[in-house]
């Protein structure tokens, strides 16, 4: 939805549940933590992925972060889930980063629906939610560029 919208039905909420999820892998491999410019990164953290020749560090690092993705996807599910059982009807979630559920987007390519409605969600920075300023002000702390890396959801409840 148009940004302008989702700013205006955020100001119907009243309440949010914030989840963080720390990525298990062991770290950034020096590959690509070594690199002076993101764009470098990006494109070998993006050809390591469509490689996907596990045993390699920066394969399993990226494998390692879409594991971490894909559980806070599960638990943005989960949590939105017992918010409607428990009478919060408007609860939404959002989640972190690009939907990788699909390896191409259908709706992006064909302009069809979305294989995945009642899983995927959009991502916080996608609906021009301040991840950082967000996270500071719930008192959780975001470390970049430190050998971790987190995803960070998000549940509107009212």
């Amino acid at each position: 939805m148009p940004l302008t919208e989702f700013k205006r039905i955020l100001k119907n909420y009243h309440g949010a549940i914030l989840v963080k999820i720390d990525n298990t892998s062991s770290g950034i491999p020096k590959e690509v933590a070594g690199q002076n410019s993101l764009s470098k990164a990006w494109e070998m953290t993006k050809s390591a992925n469509e490689a996907k020749q596990p045993g390699d560090s920066v394969t399993d690092y990226m494998l390692a972060l879409k594991q971490s993705q894909d559980r806070l996807y599960d638990i943005i599910g989960q949590l939105e889930s017992l918010c409607f059982k428990e009478g919060y009807r408007f609860a939404a979630g959002l989640s972190a980063g690009k939907c990788s559920l699909c390896d191409e987007c259908v709706g992006v390519s064909s302009g069809l629906p979305c294989r995945h409605t009642f899983t995927a969600r959009p991502s916080m920075e996608g609906m021009g939610v301040d991840v950082v300023a967000t996270t500071k002000r719930a008192g959780m702390q975001l470390h970049f560029n430190q050998g971790t890396t987190s995803w960070v959801g998000l549940i509107l409840v009212d």
